[in-house]
C-alpha cells in the first residue's frame, strides 16, 4: 500500500509540475503542450 501512495504523489507532483506554469504564467495555449502530460504508472 506504501508503494502505491508513494507513486500516486509522486504523479501528483509531476501533475503539478506540468499544469501550474500554464495556470499561473498564463502562456498562450497551444494544445501540442498536452502531449507532454505526464502518465501514471502504477506499482508492480
Amino acid at each position: 500500500m506504501i508503494a502505491y501512495e508513494d507513486a500516486v504523489r509522486a504523479y501528483h507532483a509531476e501533475l503539478r509540475a506540468f499544469h501550474y506554469p500554464m495556470l499561473f504564467r498564463d502562456p498562450p495555449y497551444d494544445p501540442a503542450v498536452f502531449a507532454g502530460l505526464p502518465d501514471y504508472t502504477p506499482p508492480q
